[in-house]
């Protein structure tokens, strides 16, 4: 049985809080341009050690260092253009951690949009059906004076 829009809406509603307030996974959304639009408080303090405030309306070249942000960046355009989620470890703050990026596509005339989902730990490296990369770039957060090329 297909629910009803309000039904929809609940549910869609339940959803997002659920994974907006996850305090075990880091969920964060973000755009085609590499614009963080959503992070929750888990994936802003393993990526960064901050607030979500401090990170959304902000791209991955304000929060990273260049060469990581060119690499996630490449990893975003490989997404897009296979449509095949991949699965990427990284060391973040001393800790390993891997995210989930798949992307999003929206309704005529809105661009999509990728959902990460990211957790400590590993994934299984023999997963057939998730392309698994690991991360070759820096592990430090960026600001304008620090930035390297």
């Amino acid at each position: 049985m297909t629910p009803t829009q309000p039904e929809h809406d609940l549910q869609a509603n339940a959803i997002w809080n659920a994974l907006a307030q996850n305090p075990a996974v880091g969920f964060s959304v973000v755009d085609v341009n590499g614009v963080v639009k959503f992070a929750n408080q888990k994936s802003a303090e393993m990526f960064l050690g901050d607030s979500p405030e401090s990170v959304v309306g902000k791209s991955l070249y304000d929060l990273f260092p260049k060469a990581w942000a060119d690499e996630r960046m490449a990893i975003l355009a490989q997404i897009a253009r296979t449509g095949r989620p991949v699965i990427i470890r990284h060391i973040r703050r001393g800790v390993q951690i891997q995210s989930n990026i798949s992307l999003m596509e929206c309704p005529e005339g809105n661009q999509p949009f990728y959902l990460i989902f990211t957790h400590e730990g590993e994934h299984d490296p023999h997963d057939q059906e998730h392309q698994v990369t690991s991360s070759r770039g820096a592990n430090s957060r960026s600001s304008p004076s620090s930035s390297t090329a």
